[in-house]
């Protein structure tokens, strides 16, 4: 199970020693945008991943922000399907007081949601009774 951690309300996880999160902490001190891309249809997102974190660590970042991936339909390669990763680097200070202690006994272990009450999955992000964020 991947290491979680909240940054300024934003959930994320570390790969390869890079957080990354869809969010943009304010915590974060931005470095410079990084992208990398596949024309591979199967590419596999670890390999997309392992090459934004080469590119942070580079930068002397310890996080990945803003981060997405999208396919694309491509007309003008040998594969149809193009695979593009992008976000910024930044840069944490203090990056493990921001660590997720999240109990887990096995995959379906539960908790309570803080929100509503109802029992959901301690991996959720998401509660699936109220809908609010967790």
């Amino acid at each position: 199970m991947p290491d979680f951690f909240r940054v300024g309300g934003f959930r994320g996880y570390i790969f390869q020693d890079v957080f990354f999160t869809e969010g943009r902490p304010e915590e974060a001190r931005a470095l410079q945008q990084v992208e990398t891309s596949s024309n591979v249809q199967n590419t596999n997102l670890d390999w997309l991943r392992e090459r934004l974190a080469e590119q942070v660590r580079s930068l002397g970042g310890n996080a990945l922000i803003g981060f997405t991936y999208v396919q694309k339909a491509n007309a003008f390669s040998f594969s149809s399907i193009t695979w593009k990763a992008s976000g910024t680097a930044a840069q944490i200070t203090d990056l493990e007081k921001f660590k997720e202690f999240v109990e887990v006994t096995g995959p379906s272990s539960k908790k309570n949601c803080p929100y509503c009450g109802e029992e959901i999955l301690s991996v959720a992000t998401k509660c699936k009774h109220c809908k609010e964020t967790i």
